[in-house]
């Protein structure tokens, strides 16, 4: 496979990815809006509460967070702040050096959430009636969904 076609199937990829998060984290906010409004009218109008809307308002705002992270991530739309201009090619070399760094944290990271979910697996949220683990989904699929992202960029930066 020559660079043209890795090039290309790596655009198709990031592009397909981005897509696919920006799925996810509008159906997440639209979904955390909705359960808001509905807890509020609950409370204010009926007098009632869900017993598990803090729960679910919770992984829904988790899930916001942690899937916007490799969204954002694939997008290079993160904050930059630019302290002196460098040439191009230092500057994509750092680049480059900045995703390997990402793609490695991640994994590493993800490691660490796993081991977490597995401590956390035998206390139950009684709200929910399933297991504390649920609350690290978010964060694990955002931490391996980043080193993703981070391995694109670095698919798709070909030095020149």
């Amino acid at each position: 496979m020559n660079h043209r076609q890795n090039g290309g199937a790596v655009t198709v990829l990031r592009r397909w990815l981005s897509r696919s998060l920006l799925v996810v984290v509008t159906a997440s906010l639209v979904a955390l809006i909705a359960l808001e409004v509905y807890q509020i009218t609950l409370r204010y109008v009926l007098a009632q509460s869900l017993p598990w809307g803090r729960d679910v308002s919770g992984l829904l705002l988790f899930a916001l967070a942690w899937i916007g992270m490799p969204l954002i991530w694939l997008e290079r739309a993160h904050l930059q702040v630019v302290l002196f201009q460098l040439r191009p090619d230092r500057d994509r070399q750092i680049a480059r050096a900045i995703d390997a760094i990402a793609c490695i944290a991640a994994i590493a990271l993800a490691v660490c959430i796993w081991q977490a979910m597995e401590s956390f697996r035998f206390i139950e949220l009684p709200t929910l009636g399933t297991s504390a683990e649920v609350r690290f989904y978010p964060l694990l699929a955002g931490t391996l969904l980043l080193a993703c992202a981070a391995l694109l960029n670095l698919l798709e930066r070909d030095p020149k």
